[in-house]
Formats: structure tokens, C-alpha cells, sequence
């Protein structure tokens, strides 16, 4: 089960890292996401975050779930707490957001959830 709250070090100053609008893609634009994927890790491991919050259009492609769940692969990895919001362009070429929402759930480090009522649209989405 995910924390619901989390745990911070004190001690020194948190460090909170911001991702947004990455755009990942498939073939044929293969370059472009492999050079945004390795971007991705070496600021991780520059800045050494004690949170990541991916802040939508991490997407554009035909392949969202799959797409998605490498990116959770990637970023889980680093065994830090992260969280993710949609943006406008995750969903541009799928309609089934409960599909597209599912990396996300299983990732043991995302705290993103979709159960909670205050918050409209589904998920956070809109």
C-alpha cells in the first residue's frame, strides 16, 4: 500500500524537484524520447530530490499506457516518492483514462490516487 502521508527528513532543506510538459514520444521521433529519458536521470541524480512532482504532458503518443509505465519503470527506479497530474495532452490519443491511469496506481513510489470526491474530473483530470 502507498503512504498516505509522507516522511521527511528534517534536518536538512527538502529538496522538491518539478518535471513538466516532457512530451515523450514513440517511433519515429525515438530520439527525442530517449535524449527527454536521459535528461530525466541525470537531473534525478544531479539534484537528488526527496520528491518528484511530474506535473502533466509528460505524454504524446500512441502508445500512453505503455508509454507511461516506462516512465514509472524510470523514475521508480530511484525509490523516491513522486507525484503525477494529467495534463491536456496525455490523453490526446486515448479514451480510456481508467487504462492510462493504471502505471501510475501500481507504481510503489507514486502517490497519485483517484479516490478522493473533493477533486472533479477523473482522477485530477478534467
Amino acid at each position: 500500500m502507498k503512504p498516505k502521508i509522507l516522511s521527511i527528513d528534517t534536518s536538512r532543506p527538502l529538496r522538491i524537484m518539478q518535471m513538466t510538459d516532457l512530451h515523450l514520444r514513440e517511433l519515429p521521433d525515438w530520439e527525442t524520447r530517449v535524449s527527454s529519458e536521459r535528461l530525466v536521470r541525470e537531473a534525478i541524480e544531479a539534484m537528488k530530490p526527496d520528491f518528484i512532482a511530474v506535473t502533466g504532458d509528460l505524454q504524446i503518443s500512441r502508445r500512453p499506457v505503455e508509454t507511461a509505465r516506462d516512465f514509472c519503470k524510470i523514475i521508480d527506479a530511484y525509490q523516491i516518492p513522486w507525484g503525477f497530474c494529467f495534463g491536456n495532452h496525455d490523453r490526446d490519443l486515448i479514451s480510456d483514462e481508467r487504462a492510462l491511469e493504471t502505471p501510475f496506481l501500481e507504481s510503489p513510489y507514486c502517490l497519485y490516487r483517484n479516490d478522493i470526491p473533493e477533486i472533479t474530473g477523473y482522477g485530477n483530470y478534467n
